[in-house]
């Protein structure tokens, strides 16, 4: 949760907004870099601006590492009690860190919905996508549940899940 309120959401919150502007044409922050990007959101849209999204990207970081260092460890047990040779193995380690990502990304989560051919669950990608709308600079959300309740009225449970591909391949690497 630290992390998340310190240093990830408000990371975040300005590479979203400086994705969307460079999309818009780039006008908003040019080349400022970071400081001169935070300097024109604090002078803009306030310094709460730079916790928007905390909510749903506390579920997220929550929910990434619950799956994620579970299944790492659930994993390392079942292959040291097969192969006990592999303990400390950096090639296992490797492995079983990409599988935790990809399972992440793509693992059990509680939501429920018959219209998903395959029965997956996406874990944590909900929130992360609430997190980045939340973020935009031209967010029309009031929050979390708002974003949820639009989202479904306008595109359906399967926009929770839009841009999975590419974050598995972050986290799987990442992992």
């Amino acid at each position: 949760m630290t992390e998340s309120i310190l240093v990830v959401t408000p990371g975040e919150a300005l590479k979203t907004k400086i994705i969307h502007d460079s999309a818009a044409g780039g006008r908003r922050f040019g080349n400022r870099g970071l400081i001169g990007a935070t300097a024109v959101v604090v002078r803009e849209e306030g310094v709460r601006a730079l916790w928007s999204g905390l909510v749903p990207m506390l579920c997220k970081q929550g929910t990434n590492s619950a799956v994620r260092f579970t299944t790492f460890s659930m994993m390392q047990e079942k292959v040291i009690n097969r192969w006990p040779r592999l303990e400390g193995n950096i090639g296992c380690t490797w492995i079983l860190g990409a599988l935790s990502g990809v399972i992440t990304v793509y693992g059990p989560s509680p939501v429920s919905d018959s219209t998903f051919a395959d029965g997956n669950r996406y874990a944590s990608m909900p929130f992360d996508n609430a997190k980045t709308k939340l973020q935009s600079f031209d967010a029309r959300y009031t929050g979390m549940m708002d974003y949820a309740a639009q989202t479904i009225r306008s595109d359906g449970l399967r926009a929770f899940w839009k841009g999975t591909s590419p974050r598995l391949v972050r986290l799987t690497v990442s992992g």
